[in-house]
């Protein structure tokens, strides 16, 4: 999301200015003239700052082909798995729902993605509506009615590409290192690492958290194996 909200003009524009919108004082609005003058210099130093620092969560010329490819895969796999069902894990959302709808709608709400969202993944789109107002609405479905639609997406894009990198990320700052390079999926993905990085330090560490409490989980482990995943979390 990060990375096409600030890459091209037409999307820095758009988020910009909105962004300008919500930091505005209430009472502003009603003053059309010092409305639009605020609203355009809020939005220039929003748009010159964010343009700037898409290296703080890894995006370069190094890095975007991989990125965008790894999005488009996701959104690819995801419409199949969503195609038939309300929610990725069944008839009720979950902490999977939450984690990627946010970065899924606030990339819709954005011309370039936006544009191919509605074109190539249409599916995905009662979904991304409903999760504005979610609700429970059943129950989870078996291993067996989602893993073939799911296992995709944790072996591609969580066991190939998340926790490979994540991993190094946490490795690389706990070293105190400046710079990261992890070959994923036989390129070498690397850049500098930014402040915001340490986020997934601590993500990482909850997951590992989370799954201790599962140790012992035959089938859970059978799962994370398969998905190329086990070794990231032990």
């Amino acid at each position: 999301m990060f990375h096409y909200r600030w890459k091209a003009e037409v999307d820095q524009i758009s988020a910009s200015r909105r962004i300008a919108e919500t930091n505005l004082p209430f009472y502003i609005k009603f003053l059309p003239v010092v409305n639009t003058l605020m609203k355009n210099k809020i939005a220039k130093t929003v748009k010159e700052r964010m343009s700037n620092r898409l290296w703080v969560i890894g995006s370069n010329e190094n890095t975007e082909d991989q990125i965008t490819s790894s999005f488009h895969n996701l959104l690819s796999k995801l419409s199949l798995h969503l195609k038939d069902r309300k929610y990725i894990f069944g008839d009720k959302p979950s902490y999977a729902d939450f984690g990627l709808w946010g970065q899924i709608y606030n990339s819709w709400t954005d011309p370039t993605p936006r544009k191919f969202i509605e074109e190539d993944y249409p599916d995905l789109l009662p979904w991304i509506d409903r999760m504005l107002n979610p609700k429970d609405e059943g129950s989870y479905e078996s291993w067996d009615s989602l893993s073939n639609t799911l296992m995709p997406i944790l072996k591609e894009e969580l066991g190939e590409i998340f926790l490979p990198w994540t991993s190094e990320i946490t490795a690389s700052m706990s070293e105190g290192k400046e710079e990261l390079s992890v070959i994923i999926k036989g390129k070498e993905f690397k850049h500098s690492i930014g402040g915001p990085q340490k986020y997934h330090v601590k993500s990482l560490a909850v997951l590992k958290s989370k799954f201790d409490s599962f140790k012992g989980n035959q089938t859970l482990e059978n799962i994370l194996t398969e998905a190329n995943c086990l070794r990231f979390l032990q």
